[in-house]
């Protein structure tokens, strides 16, 4: 299990009234009313927390007084969940819904997997609910890129710096609402690592070595520049001796577990027996600086200096 200890501390103070709320949230769902000053609130986030339970969620985890302290005293705390079954809770900054003024931004599913789906064995069949995380964003509109902290592939703003909390605290909220583990499907390649490195498997294992094998390669230099090479073609893979060929990120589902079925499951599913029968391939990976290179002065990142790169290939 990849919660830290720290947090779970946390979620044991929290009891399970004051997240889903007192009779007054319940009035406020059956009666039509117009969005208050503080945003829309509709039912409860992932069928269980309540307005003032997600606040409570908040200062509790510290992401109240990281907010703050990054300028933004005035937020709006809004939840929704669309005919699909799709939660989504947001953090506003200036009353406004867009892109340019949100800071946190989750959408998740509740969602069945069957243990098929996650061994690759026909033949087992058991189910495991899991909570589904479709989308996360976390952003600091009023904040720049700088060569410390470079644009990474998929951001519009830098991150809030809440990444590793927020990171416990869906675990946490998963565990609460009795699923059996989390699964995400990280869009890019310095996603996946950190996923990775949380604790999270991919459902794919042929993925999981691919992944694995480019991320271990790609270690001396920056996520930022691993992600971009990653996200531009500038990454070569050989497989078994073969030439190496250009190789891209491809999102595919990673599940971490909170409960202990799923995660001896995992277990299972990665012991040396399987190694054996089926050995994985010996992958040679390569970055093309100079392909990187020339693909950033095409097409810019902030805070990433072609000449910087230049360096790499020269190296």
């Amino acid at each position: 299990m990849s919660i830290e200890r720290r947090y779970e501390r946390i979620a044991r103070s929290l009891k399970t009234l004051e997240l889903v709320g007192d009779d007054a949230d319940l009035v406020a769902e059956l009666l039509p009313s117009s969005p208050a000053a503080e945003g829309e609130w509709s039912g409860h986030f992932a069928g269980f927390y309540s307005r003032a339970g997600i606040e409570r969620v908040f200062d509790a985890y510290g992401i109240t007084t990281a907010i703050r302290r990054l300028g933004f005293d005035e937020v709006q705390i809004t939840a929704s969940v669309d005919e699909a079954g799709r939660h989504r809770l947001q953090v506003l900054v200036d009353g406004l819904e867009d892109d340019d003024h949100r800071l946190i931004d989750l959408v998740v599913q509740l969602r069945r997997v069957r243990e098929a789906a996650i061994t690759g064995e026909d033949a087992a069949t058991r189910p495991f609910d899991v909570l589904v995380v479709e989308w996360l964003c976390l952003q600091n509109p009023r904040a720049a890129f700088t060569a410390e902290r470079p644009q990474l592939p998929g951001q519009r703003h830098p991150g809030l710096g809440i990444g590793r909390v927020v990171h416990n605290m869906i675990l946490l909220m998963a565990q609460r609402l009795n699923r059996a583990g989390v699964v995400n499907i990280p869009r890019h390649l310095h996603l996946a690592v950190f996923y990775e490195r949380s604790g999270y498997r991919y459902l794919c294992e042929a993925h999981e070595t691919e992944v694995a094998a480019v991320s271990r390669a790609l270690r001396g230099v920056s996520p930022a520049v691993a992600s971009w090479a990653a996200e531009r073609g500038c990454v070569k893979v050989g497989r078994n001796g073969s030439p190496p060929a250009r190789w891209l990120y491809e999102p595919v589902e990673m599940i971490a577990a909170v409960s202990r079925d799923l995660e001896s499951l995992l277990a299972r599913r990665g012991g040396w027996l399987r190694r054996f029968v089926t050995p994985a391939p010996r992958l040679e990976v390569e970055l093309d600086a100079a392909a990187l290179a020339e693909s950033l002065r095409r097409d810019p990142v902030a805070g990433l200096d072609p000449d910087e790169i230049m360096v790499l290939a020269a190296s």
